[in-house]
């Protein structure tokens, strides 16, 4: 049980802060803290008949000294981060000088200023580890569905099913998102249409020509798709987590829409990383469209089903085998219920679930981690408590098709 700190009214945490409201055994007190002190107090009716005290904050965290007020006022054991990643430093700072145990769902990287690969595929967060073990404190960083969730699901079965594992294939199933990939969400997800797919083969990244790598598969409760190879972080992180799995791919599939108007887009010119002279001010088209492109929110239509299917290929008992790990979430129930789409919902979950072993003291260690440093049993039965709950088939090894020519519009 913790005096805990929410900092961030974020969409997530309309599952987080009344699932932990319900249980005194989790938490004995609770401020959620936001820019909007409105959006809080809001909350804070919500859960007038709580067993848990519940009280609010107005809060700048670049007011460093006014927010250090406000922590201290309400002394907290554990601050639940919230915010984008790059508060996360901020908020770490924070939870040091108040002595207080700490969790995000989101990992921090410093891409432009690393000065080697090794500093490439360490997040910021992790800077801190011997700050956090000198004060005996547990920080826990980067639990959000993507990686947490899934990279937990492969450790478990790399200890529960598998002799070994010599391949993972992760395919994203329409998470929520206007399109699967949500391209026009970013310009993160634009790259991710652009540059070079990258992927894990033998130990080693490698890449493929954007959407040129694809597999067709049938998916449980989805049917036959064809899918993409993309980047994704979690590639990096298995190089640092889990090293033992040498062969990784992420794949996803897309509305034919947008693959036209990437077509177009690259035609034109749109796509180029060169600076060209703009009335005297120097802009990459790519940059530029990114500046002008309407971001679109996360939306989930309300129908059918949105989620996350893990081929792993290995030795069972001395024989090779390849199973299928599905999971999936009815998009009019969390739209419906949370007002948002299937990633936010499994996100939440994952992060709902680290924030519970943080307060009954079951991820305990001193020290900055991520959720793959403890038995991976205990996230996931929580996640399965909450409704998440991964089923298993046997199925064929992922076969894999690399285009030539332009990639085919497909439906989604």
């Amino acid at each position: 049980m913790k005096k805990v700190l929410v900092i961030g009214c974020t969409g997530i945490a309309k599952l987080i802060i009344p699932a932990l409201c319900k249980d005194k055994s989790y938490v004995s007190e609770i401020c959620i803290a936001d820019t909007d002190k409105k959006m809080c107090d809001e909350f804070k009716t919500i859960l007038s008949a709580s067993p848990v005290r519940v009280v609010t904050a107005g809060v700048d965290i670049t007011n460093e000294e006014r927010t250090m007020l406000m922590v201290k006022i309400f002394g907290p054991e554990l601050i639940i981060n919230l915010m984008p990643a790059q508060y996360s430093c901020v908020l770490m700072e924070l939870a040091l000088k108040t002595k207080a145990s700490y969790i995000d769902s989101t990992l921090f990287f410093e891409t432009k200023n690393a000065s080697s690969v090794e500093d490439m595929l360490l997040s910021k967060q992790f800077s801190y580890f011997t700050r956090f073990r000198g004060e005996k404190l547990p920080a826990l960083v980067g639990c959000s569905f993507n990686p947490a969730a899934i990279t937990s699901l492969i450790r478990f079965a790399m200890s529960n099913t598998y002799d070994s594992i010599s391949s993972v294939d992760i395919f994203d199933m329409n998470s929520g998102k206007g399109t699967a990939a949500g391209f026009m969400d970013s310009s993160f997800e634009m790259e991710l249409l652009t540059e070079p797919a990258k992927y894990l083969e033998n130990g080693k990244i490698e890449t493929y020509q954007p959407l040129k790598g694809k597999t067709v598969r049938q998916i449980p409760g989805f049917g036959k798709r064809t899918m993409y190879v993309l980047s994704n972080p979690i590639i990096t992180d298995f190089i640092k987590e889990i090293p033992e799995v040498e062969n990784v791919r992420w794949f996803s599939t897309f509305k034919k829409e947008y693959l036209g108007i990437i077509k177009v887009l690259e035609k034109v010119g749109m796509l180029s990383r060169t600076p060209v002279d703009v009335g005297g001010v120097k802009i990459s088209p790519f940059d530029y469209l990114n500046k002008v492109m309407p971001k679109e929110e996360s939306k989930a239509t309300g129908k059918g089903s949105s989620g996350i299917g893990i081929v792993i290929t290995g030795i069972i008992k001395g024989k090779e085998q390849t199973n299928m790990f599905y999971a999936s979430v009815d998009n009019s129930m969390v739209l419906e219920k949370y007002g948002f789409g299937s990633t936010e919902y499994l996100d939440a979950v994952t992060m709902l679930a680290g924030t519970i072993l943080m307060c009954t003291d079951k991820w305990d260690k001193a020290g900055v981690y991520s959720p793959n440093a403890y038995d991976p049993s205990l996230l996931m039965d929580i996640m399965k408590d909450q409704g998440i709950e991964f089923a298993v088939s046997k199925v064929a090894p992922v076969s894999m098709v690399v285009e030539e020519e332009e990639p085919e519009d497909i439906e989604d």
